[in-house]
This record gives C-alpha cells, sequence and structure tokens, in this order.
C-alpha cells in the first residue's frame, strides 16, 4: 500500500487493500470463478468477491447490517446515510425485509444515498433476531438500487435461487467463503 501511495493518490485504502488481497490470493490458489462473465447472472454480476462471505459473531442485528452493507460503503456505491436508512426503516416498518427464511434484503430508496448500483451476500455464523425476535435473519443480502428498475434482475435471480428446493438449506451448511461463492456461482 505504501509503495502504490507513494505513486498514485488512494481514494479507498480499505477498497484497494481488500482487492490486492483478493488477487494476491487467487495468485497462489485456483480461481473463483470458472464462468465467463458474460454469461453470469444479474445476481452474480453484482456480487464481487469482496462483496461475499461471512459474519462471526455479530451483536445484533443492527450491527450484522451494517457490517453487511460495509463493502459498499468503502467502494463508494452508498453513503453511510444509506445504512442508517436501513436500519430506520427496520425500527419504524418492523423486519419486513427479512422475506423469508431466514434471509434479509437489507435495502432503501435510492435517494437514500447510492451513488452506484451494486450488492452483498454475507452469511452470519448464527442467526440473529431482528425486532425482539420477531424474525431471525441468517442471511444478509445489502441492494444498493440507482432507480427503480436496474435493480429488479437481480431481484428476479434472487429470488429464482431462494425458490429452488434446498437452495437455503445447502447454503446454511457451508462454511467458508470459497464454497460460499462457488455455491454462488453454479448454473452461472
Amino acid at each position: 500500500m505504501d509503495i502504490v501511495g507513494n505513486y498514485a493518490m488512494i481514494r479507498n485504502p480499505m477498497g484497494l487493500k481488500l482487492a490486492l488481497n483478493d488477487y494476491l490470493t487467487q495468485l497462489t490458489q485456483e480461481p473463483l470463478l470458472a464462468a465467463p462473465q458474460e454469461n453470469l447472472s444479474e445476481l452474480i454480476k453484482l456480487l464481487p468477491p469482496e462483496h461475499v462471505g461471512f459474519l462471526n459473531h455479530q451483536k445484533s442485528w443492527k450491527q450484522a447490517v451494517r457490517t453487511a452493507l460495509s463493502p459498499l460503503l468503502e467502494d463508494y456505491s452508498v453513503e453511510k446515510n444509506y445504512i442508517d436508512q436501513i436500519i430506520h426503516l427496520t425500527e419504524s416498518n418492523g423486519p419486513y425485509m427479512v422475506i423469508g427464511s431466514g434471509v434479509m434484503l437489507a435495502h432503501a430508496a435510492p435517494r437514500d444515498g447510492v451513488n452506484n448500483l451494486g450488492a452483498t451476500f454475507f452469511l452470519l455464523d448464527k442467526p440473529l433476531p431482528v425486532m425482539t425476535n420477531q424474525k431471525m435473519v441468517h442471511v444478509i443480502i445489502g441492494l444498493a438500487p440507482i432507480d427503480y428498475e436496474k435493480h429488479l434482475s437481480f431481484i428476479s435471480d434472487l429470488m429464482t435461487q431462494l425458490q429452488q428446493k434446498d437452495w437455503l438449506t445447502n447454503l446454511y451448511h457451508l462454511n467458508n467463503k470459497r464454497d460460499l461463492f462457488r455455491y454462488l456461482y453454479k448454473d452461472n
């Protein structure tokens, strides 16, 4: 990082660090992606490696939402107030973003601080209650829509996966990023 900083202005040090880490990891291991990029579903196109992973030791659903959406904040896809608005909406309206079977689609309106279309996908090591144990969440999918249409293909692909028999059950048994990434990319 220091060497790069001597020759270029780094606007997003954490994002660069993550990207370099993923790049160097790929040099020493088999590539995460086997499919050509142009054939990928919209679900996968919005989920680069640094936007996929596991959340361990989260103390609350609020902390988990903040952590799950942090890659979008780090790459400037969203502003901090976007994440704050997701939490506010959930507190005001109840856990309506938990769309079933432990999946939370964390999102707000484009006007709430979205700069670029983006998404994240994080599994929690243990389910957390959202709003006084009303609903439990096991996976948080962060969505940053730039308008009211461009993200619909992502939602469609996500719903297709969620409706497949045993897809969530198998997902919840994964325990490392490489397996999670392969699972999300299979059939794409």
